[in-house]
């Protein structure tokens, strides 16, 4: 496939194929230049061997942005599974526990009820009236704190590379010497 050498408005020389004839590019400069059709691209010099593959090569800073991006995907990714996923403890229904408790009463016998008298009552006696808790409410809040270890980590480890990938950017990089 030939290969052309096509000047940007900037006096950058920019490389392209035969197979791009009539379409766009973009100078390094950022500026979008139109390839000229087929039979006019013919017209301009060759493009020598060795400027083809270097202008294809990537450069450190475009391999950190890539790198950086990448990274801030992934951690993003697993910041929002851990933060979505997080337990929750189910909220107190007043309703349903007068329901749930009715039920209970109903299907319990007479010794049942003497024993649960009596242990409610002792509680009472030794800790007062405390809040209403389920009773896996401790294993909840250890499984919070978990996915808490795993997010706000993931979470910082993404706006860092997300940073990087900035500063690869904008930062202004060095302009290659014409020898």
């Amino acid at each position: 496939m030939a290969k052309y050498l096509l000047t940007c408005a900037c006096g950058e020389n920019v490389v392209v194929e035969d197979a791009q004839a009539g379409g766009r590019t973009t100078c390094r400069c950022g500026k979008t230049i139109e390839i000229p059709t087929l039979r006019n691209l013919r017209h301009l010099p060759p493009a020598p061997a060795d400027a083809a593959t270097r202008s294809q090569a990537w450069s450190v800073r475009q391999g950190v942005f890539s790198a950086a991006i990448i990274c801030a995907v992934f951690a993003a990714t697993i910041g929002g599974y851990f933060w979505w996923t997080v337990p929750q403890p189910q909220e107190f229904d007043p309703v349903d526990r007068a329901q749930y408790v009715d039920q209970q009463l109903a299907v319990m016998t007479p010794l049942d009820g003497w024993k649960l008298w009596i242990a409610i009552y002792r509680d009472l006696g030794r800790d007062g009236f405390a809040e209403y808790q389920p009773q896996n409410v401790s294993l909840i809040l250890q499984a919070q704190q978990r996915h808490r270890l795993f997010y706000t980590p993931a979470f910082a480890i993404a706006i860092l590379a997300l940073i990087c990938a900035l500063v690869a950017a904008y930062l202004p990089g060095a302009r290659p010497r014409d020898s």
